[in-house]
Parts: structure tokens; sequence; C-alpha cells
């Protein structure tokens, strides 16, 4: 019982990381640009089919991977890119119910999209690594572990960018009022397209850190999305502290509940938790000063 209990946190922990990258992905385009984009669950599928085509190219599960990390953000940036310019940039200063419905679109294009282009079956991605650690009297696969500190060293990259570097500066400054930030030379419409792009990037990064460990599908972004959501809402958006924080709760009590019910009861139990969160504390986890 032990032993099971402390295999069941440590994934939750491992794949609470990956939830909160996903996750960040949704806070960033929120926080900063008002837009609900429901498309990212499709984003994180493309990222993972598009990691398992480049390992299949390569025939080299590690060489292949990393090359992956590298090609799959940016080719899930780049569609996000599109979609911006196309379908979201003429409803920019609309009310943020048009961004949801035209995202909500987006996602069953995108997703029927992979359909045709990936087919149905579920793939399997190689584990990049494929050494076992010894814990207590069993193995745990150590990717899982580089899983996790990957993700936390990508959404550590990115609190830095965005509190520490000019780009970051330009880019809240552009949250804070974007007359001011355009009138003072920051080209706002830029810094828009690039923090969209970012947290395609992002979804695209957790599909291909999630693709050895999960079954590829077409359809694979729906459940997480959720998932996202969830995590998004009860830490606030645009809260990086509080979605890393959120997640690692939400992970860790699906952990421990599947262990005394279902697995499906477990998640409601843990939604069930998250949401009377919500209900206690509406402005989120960690308060943010109210945007102006």
């Amino acid at each position: 019982m032990a032993e099971t209990l402390v295999f069941q946190l440590l994934n939750a922990m491992v794949w609470s990381w990956v939830l909160a990258l996903l996750a960040l992905g949704l806070t960033l385009v929120f926080g900063y640009l008002d837009i609900v984009n429901v498309a990212h669950g499709a984003l994180y599928a493309i990222g993972a089919a598009v990691s398992w085509w480049i390992i299949q190219a390569t025939g080299a599960p590690l060489g292949g991977f990393l090359l992956s990390l590298v090609v799959a953000p940016i080719v899930v940036a780049l569609i996000g890119i599109v979609a911006f310019q196309t379908t979201l940039r003429p409803i920019e200063k609309q009310p943020p119910i048009y961004t949801l419905i035209t995202t909500f679109g987006l996602f069953f294009v995108l997703q029927h999209a992979l359909f045709l282009i990936f087919g149905g079956a579920p793939r399997s991605v190689d584990l990049p690594v494929a050494t076992l650690i010894p814990l207590l009297d069993r193995t745990y696969p150590l990717y899982r572990i580089l899983m996790a500190c990957g993700a936390a060293a990508i959404i550590a990259g990115l609190w830095y960018v965005l509190h520490h570097s000019t780009y970051g500066t330009w880019i809240r400054a552009v949250q804070q009022n974007r007359d001011v930030a355009t009138a003072m030379g920051i080209p706002a419409r830029q810094v828009t397209l690039v923090v969209f792009a970012a947290g395609c990037g992002l979804a695209g990064l957790a599909g291909v850190l999630a693709a050895p460990v999960l079954q590829v599908r077409y359809d694979m972004g729906i459940d997480i999305i959720i998932d996202a959501f969830i995590v998004v809402i009860a830490a606030g958006f645009g809260n990086i502290l509080g979605t890393i924080i959120v997640a690692l709760i939400y992970q860790l009590v699906q952990g421990v509940m599947v262990m005394m019910v279902t697995p499906v009861q477990g998640k409601v139990l843990a939604l069930s938790l998250v949401l009377a969160w919500v209900l206690i504390r509406r402005k989120g986890l960690l308060e943010r000063e109210k945007r102006r």
C-alpha cells in the first residue's frame, strides 16, 4: 500500500509539471491578450503528432525526440500565427466571447485536419531514455523525471523572460495599456502576435514531452484541455505561480483518490475540490492586481 502510494504521488507530481506547462500557454494568452484559446488542446495533439513523425523519420528515439523539442513547437507556433492572423486578428477588439467561439471552431478544424493527416489509430513513441531507476522494490522510468525537470525548466525560463527581459517589459506594458505602449514606441501588434505564438508553442512542447508516455492520438487534446482550463480558472488567469500550485494539488488529489475509488470517480472528486475552491476564492489562488 505504501509503495503504491509513493508511486501514485510521484506520477502525479511528474504529470503536474506537464499539465502546468500546457496550462501556462492558456494563461499566457488570456492573461496578456484576453483570448480564451480553446484550440489549445488541438495544438497539444499536433505537437505530439509532429514528434511521432520526426522520430519515425529519423529512426532514432533520442535524437528524433531532441529534434522534435525544437521543431514541433516552431511548427505549432507557426500554425498559431496563421490562425491568429486569419481568424483572431480581425476580431481582437471584440468581447472575449467572440474569440471563445472562434477558437472553439478552430479546435474542431485543427483536430479534424490532424485526423485526416495522422489517422485515427493511436501511435506509440519509444522512450528517448529507456533507463529505469530503482525505487523501493520496483523501478521507475528515468524519462518521467527528466520530463518533469524539462517542463519545470521551460516554465522557469518563461518566468524569467516575462519579468527580467526587455520583451517581457513590453508584454506587460501592452497588457496594462496598449495605446500608451504604442505611443511609447513599443510594437504592440508584434508583441501580441509573439505572445499568442509563444502560448501555442508551449502547447506543442507539452505534447512532445507527453508523447513518449501517452499514446499519440488525433483527439488526445480533448481530455487534457479540460484539466488545463480547470487549473487556469482555479489559479486565476495570468498567474504563473498559482498555475503550478493548482496543477500539483489537482494531480496529487487524483493520484491519492484512484487508490480508493475508480479513476473517473477520483477525477470527479478532484474536480469538486477545485470547483469548491473557485467558489470560495473567485479571483484565483493568488490574487492578481486588476488589469487596467
